[in-house]
């Protein structure tokens, strides 16, 4: 039988996905000197990047343990 916990790090695994191909449309053409001028995006990147941080912190070391090749401590920072 498969362990519960696991489906919620296969939720979080899915927000973090999610939450980078976010980063990645908002930064889609801009130069990081245009960012600084777009308040907004850059308001919507932090918050993609809190949930990121957030998700990677909630991983099971049950989970982290299956998949070691990611460093998933160094995520949040």
């Amino acid at each position: 039988m498969t362990d519960p916990s696991l489906y919620r790090d296969d939720s979080r695994v899915r927000h973090m996905l999610d939450a980078l191909a976010q980063i990645a449309e908002l930064r889609k053409g801009l130069s990081r000197e245009q960012l600084r001028w777009h308040e907004g995006v850059t308001e919507r990147i932090l918050f993609n990047l809190m949930i990121l941080g957030e998700a990677a912190n909630n991983i099971t070391r049950k989970f982290a343990a299956i998949n070691p090749d990611v460093d998933w401590p160094e995520i949040p920072r």
